[in-house]
């Protein structure tokens, strides 16, 4: 379908059609991809609060 593949942005490099769970998880993992190079930068106990907040949003600031 030529229509799909020029109105629609290409992901994975050459797939015209992708289903919405494909690009949610692609997207979800790029973004993963940033938090990790975030991560890198950051020191074992400023990842570890990070993680945590991450994990759970009720309770940003409550230490463990």
């Amino acid at each position: 379908s030529i229509l799909l593949s020029n109105s629609q942005p290409q992901h994975r490099g050459g797939t015209q059609h992708v289903t919405a769970t494909e690009y949610s998880k692609e997207f979800h993992d790029t973004a993963m991809n940033g938090i990790r190079k975030k991560m890198d930068s950051m020191t074992i106990f400023q990842r570890k609060d990070a993680l945590y907040k991450q994990n759970d949003r009720r309770a940003p600031g409550r230490k463990r």
